[in-house]
């Protein structure tokens, strides 16, 4: 059995025991920010508990960068580059980078990392926890290096792989990411071209990756990106362009590192054969707890933006309710405002079904399997006399009553095509694009230029998709008369709540 290194104990300044924390970074869509529309990252950061930075803090970037200083250059200028961002992902490099920066200044050992995002920002959010997988974080005030590591991050030359291993040894330190939660990830980050960065379908140091997708986007710039694991017959395939590179990585690093012995040939082997970089800490890696869930409505009704906030109901309500408690159960040390989760009408009985765990200290390894964290509700004397009623069965029948109800209105709310409220989209439905998948029987990647026409999104044929609950219940509503967009072979599905 492998032995386990416990670190040690974390020291404020004074040299007092610290406690870990939550850091918590929210990354929002492409030309999202905060305003009367908001979307599901918005409302989700607006759930967490913030006046307690001693043991969580909580980072939020908008979709609109800061592109220039502010009084640099003319409005026109500013205008410009937001525009070609928004095209074609030019400061996407500026996006990950930001998030980068926060987790440098605040990140101590010990500390719990979850990341949440949708659209472009869950893209973001995904090559954050890419960078930290293959690079590493720098310590803090280090930016100087900024540069080089990103740099290092994106390329995908055989060369750069012992590059990486070693830049991320001797400047670096290794960060597990607990929980990842995003939002209908798009394939394509810019309007017009695909941005592409290493670790974003797939990363194992990621404990648990939660993903919201949506049943009825149709535009070819929008297609979903999914999470693909590493699969025994990748592995046992005959060897492709990408394995030829990780092999001559392979031979590179022994003829530089021939006196190391033992534990660098170990971790070498295991980046060949999972077509993964290791962490600096071997026993960091490990199988990515994933679930990807299918919801009715288009990419705004999943991750919300397409409806006022003073509408009373919204289909992005559901996965934004989902997100939540997907979040508690994974149980990655979140501590969220009792009162908002009130006002958001997100029921604490989602809250209440997991057992509140006092906070343990420091973890026994980076990632802690026997003490995985807490869920932390900050309560109100209010809420305690609430929670008092609700141990009462009248009480509590009332409560599941009224939120049935509600979840019946929300599921008949209705979608929000883009193609149909935006005709401008349509220019982009009849170019030719380029759209990649990997096969089911060999588990290869294959690419094809088509013209899209609206068709609806394909669900890969080797999967058996879940679709949540709220799906069949639409679909079963007359009212409704719903039928999902995307193309999946029937009875292939799973319901799940």
């Amino acid at each position: 059995m492998t032995s386990v290194a416990i670190p040690p104990t974390p020291k404020d300044s004074l040299g007092l025991a610290r406690k870990p924390r939550t850091i918590v970074l929210c990354f929002d869509g492409t030309s999202n920010e905060y305003g009367t529309e908001n979307t599901n990252v918005v409302k989700f950061y607006s759930l967490l508990k913030k006046d307690r930075t001693n043991e969580q803090i909580c980072y939020y970037q908008p979709g609109i960068g800061t592109y220039f200083q502010p009084g640099v250059v003319s409005p026109i200028l500013h205008w410009w580059a937001a525009g070609l961002d928004m095209a074609i992902a030019w400061y996407l490099s500026q996006h990950v980078l930001d998030g980068y920066k926060f987790l440098m200044q605040n990140y101590n050992v010990g500390d719990k990392v979850c990341i949440f995002g949708f659209s472009r920002g869950a893209y973001t959010a995904r090559a954050l926890a890419g960078m930290l997988h293959k690079i590493g974080l720098l310590l803090k005030d280090n930016d100087a290096q900024l540069s080089f590591a990103y740099k290092l991050y994106k390329s995908e030359d055989p060369d750069s792989v012992p590059l990486a291993m070693g830049f991320k040894r001797t400047f670096c330190r290794p960060v597990p990411i607990e929980f990842i939660g995003v939002w209908d990830t798009v394939a394509s980050v810019g309007v017009l071209t695909r941005r592409s960065l290493p670790f974003v379908t797939t990363n194992t140091t990621i404990k648990t990756f939660r993903h919201a997708l949506a049943l009825d986007e149709r535009r070819a710039r929008f297609r979903a990106s999914y999470y693909h694991r590493p699969t025994d017959q990748a592995v046992q395939a005959p060897m492709s362009r990408a394995d030829t590179m990780m092999r001559d990585a392979r031979s590179r690093w022994k003829r530089v590192f021939h006196r190391e012995k033992g534990r660098s040939l170990k971790v070498v082997h295991r980046m060949i054969n999972d077509h993964q970089l290791p962490d600096a800490n071997d026993d960091a890696i490990f199988t990515t707890n994933v679930k990807e869930v299918w919801f009715a409505g288009c990419h705004g009704d999943v991750g919300g933006g397409s409806t006022p906030d003073t509408d009373d109901f919204a289909l992005s309500d559901i996965p934004l309710r989902w997100m939540v408690r997907e979040a508690m159960q994974a149980q990655c040390g979140l501590i969220f405002d009792n009162s908002e989760l009130t006002r958001n009408n997100i029921p604490l009985s989602i809250a209440n079904i997991f057992e509140l765990h006092p906070s343990k200290g420091m973890q026994r390894t980076l990632h802690d399997f026997e003490a995985p964290g807490h869920v932390n509700v900050e309560h109100s004397p209010a809420s305690d006399t609430e929670n008092e009623g609700a141990s009462g069965s009248s009480t509590s029948e009332v409560q599941q009553t009224a939120q049935s109800e509600r979840e019946v209105l929300e599921i008949q709310q209705p979608i929000h095509d883009e193609l149909k409220r935006k005709p401008l989209w349509w220019l982009l439905e009849v170019l030719p694009t380029k759209y990649t998948w990997q096969r089911s029987s060999s588990n290869q990647w294959a690419a094809e230029w088509s013209i899209h026409l609206g068709e609806g999104r394909g669900i890969p044929d080797n999967a058996h998709p879940l679709f949540h609950e709220s799906v069949r219940r639409r679909m079963q509503d007359t009212n409704c008369k719903y039928k999902p967009r995307a193309k999946y072979e029937d009875g292939t599905e799973e319901y799940v709540d």
